[in-house]
């Protein structure tokens, strides 16, 4: 059995999209699978479909 692991990013990590980029890139290079980031439409926050 594999058991994946993500992070939640949480509302203020998205603030800074260069900061949100640094997190993604240690989380990856640690070995996480997932990077988890709020659905609230209504905060001023960095999207990261967008």
């Amino acid at each position: 059995m594999k058991v994946r692991i993500g992070v939640a990013a949480g509302a203020g990590a998205t603030d800074d999209p260069h900061g949100f980029l640094r997190l993604v890139d240690a989380l990856d290079d640690l070995g996480y699978d997932s990077v988890w980031v709020p659905d609230v439409i209504t905060a001023s926050v960095f999207d990261p479909v967008a």
